[in-house]
């Protein structure tokens, strides 16, 4: 499965050895922002089975590129959005009134634990809309 953290340098450096060594099916690409993903994978003509995105990682701009290549390049991809229970619950509904798609969900989550990262790679996408 390939995956695309985007979650800033270093905790995506932190998380991805750990989240290799509970799945060995993955392959792991961190990114620290939404264009560069975009712009890498658009280059290499690579896309994602699922991309994780941090909440403090979402413009509204970014949040419409992303959308904009999604939509034309990689709708099969799986977006999980996590989201600060009670401070992001705006740019939660923001970005699942703009993506309405049963491929994407908005996580709304107390704190990112290993637990939950690991769900959010490996759960499928109605089980994680159904527990966050």
């Amino acid at each position: 499965m390939k995956i695309a953290l985007v979650i800033g340098d270093a905790q995506g450096n932190a998380i991805r050895p750990k989240l290799l060594s509970i799945r060995s099916n993955l392959e792991i690409e961190c990114y620290t922002a939404v264009d560069s993903l975009i712009e890498a994978s658009m280059k290499r003509g690579f896309f994602f089975d699922r991309i994780i995105i941090m909440s403090t990682m979402i413009t509204e701009r970014c949040q419409s590129a992303l959308y904009s290549y999604w939509i034309n390049n990689s709708n099969s991809t799986d977006i999980v959005l996590l989201c600060r229970r009670g401070t992001d619950d705006f740019i939660a509904r923001s970005f699942m009134q703009l993506f309405r798609s049963n491929k994407v969900v908005s996580a709304l989550v107390s704190s990112t634990t290993m637990q939950l990262l690991d769900d959010c790679v490996s759960k499928p996408i109605t089980d994680l809309q159904t527990r966050y």
